[in-house]
């Protein structure tokens, strides 16, 4: 629901860039993006920068996030997330939030991710029994 209306910009391997703009539905007491909204809209950029890389879904081991400025309702942001880097099963991606219109930091967001095992068996080259 967070990412509804997102408009993917870029796809390459290791980045992805997106815009939306910011739904009165998901707004504080104060009238300002929810800052779990925000949480939410990075975790799935981080997940979607690491897809680029691992092509598998992945699980997030460590959250970061730092707020710089309040988003508000039907204002712009771009997202874009990068890989920053890779050791072992563990890949590092962050997502900077910016308005659109003034380029103004919103949040920045780092996370690891490890890859998860499919949840569906391998094929195998055997014939059914049926």
């Amino acid at each position: 629901m967070v990412m509804a209306g997102a408009r993917v910009s870029l796809a390459e391997r290791g980045r992805v860039v997106c815009s939306l703009r910011v739904r009165a539905a998901l707004t504080d007491a104060q009238g300002r993006w929810h800052a779990g909204a925000i949480a939410a809209a990075v975790d799935n950029m981080c997940s979607a920068v690491a897809f680029t890389v691992e092509g598998a879904p992945t699980a997030t081991v460590q959250y970061s996030l730092s707020f710089f400025s309040p988003a508000h309702p039907d204002e712009e942001v771009e997202m874009e997330g990068r890989v920053v880097s890779r050791k072992g099963k563990l890949t590092s991606a962050a997502v900077e939030v910016r308005k659109k219109e003034s380029g103004e930091l919103v949040a920045i967001g780092r996370q690891w991710i490890t890859r998860l095992a499919p949840a569906w068996p391998a094929k195998s080259n055997k014939s059914s029994k049926l």
